[in-house]
């Protein structure tokens, strides 16, 4: 989803789509990095290529993470990398028949361990078809668990479209669609334009801004 240099590139070559936008990452009003986002999208599955680049006590932090799933929802892998502060790392998370298999590798160790489904609710995630190829009903929600690679646990989400609705991003109103989630108790808010490419997201730590040309 997110470099400071592409907004919101729209690339169509054959039968495949790419859309690169970059976003710009707050906590508390406080700069903290960037974010360039990539998403690939083919008759048969999409991949979400994120690029983070992090600033923390002084050092920059950078972290890359893609997540491959099939076009209605299912997910085939999810990996991450980690570099920075003299330490580097990398985790690919696969699906199983129960749950997770996890690969990680990091300061010369390598490490494979299977991390179980906390539910027998679907791991299939429909809204990758919202806006994009459906416009949902306002107010349709829907729920699924999935399993989060940076903090190697799975979790219960319910995902719903709030309406229509317009932001305030540099300095424009921007019109796009209201989503919520609720996950681990927690309930975030953002907004999507009509390709399902994140705008605005504040998740009370965090918060999440496209960046326009």
């Amino acid at each position: 989803m997110k470099s400071l240099f592409v907004a919101s590139l729209l690339i169509v070559s054959g039968a495949s789509i790419a859309q690169t936008s970059s976003y710009r990452l707050t906590s508390h009003g406080q700069h903290i990095g960037t974010m360039q986002d990539t998403d690939v999208y083919t008759s048969t599955r999409h991949t979400d290529h994120s690029d983070f680049k992090i600033l923390a006590n002084g050092k920059e932090f950078s972290m890359v993470t893609e997540e491959v799933e099939t076009a209605q929802g299912d997910w085939i892998s999810k990996s991450m990398k980690v570099s920075g502060g003299g330490t580097t790392g990398s985790l690919v998370a696969t699906p199983t028949a129960t749950g997770a298999h996890i690969v990680m590798e990091g300061n010369g160790k390598h490490q494979t361990m299977e991390i179980p489904r906390i539910s027998k609710m679907t791991t299939r995630n429909p809204t990758i078809a919202w806006f994009r190829v459906r416009m949902p009903k306002v107010g349709e929600t829907v729920s699924y668990q999935r399993f989060d690679v940076q903090t190697q646990k799975w979790s219960e989400v319910t995902l719903k479209y709030v309406g229509p609705t317009s932001v305030q991003i540099g300095g424009k109103t921007r019109h796009g669609f209201a989503v919520q989630k609720i996950e681990g108790g927690k309930t975030e808010s953002g907004v999507v334009d009509q390709s399902n490419e994140l705008m605005k997201y504040d998740s009370g730590d965090m918060a999440v801004e496209r960046v326009y040309k």
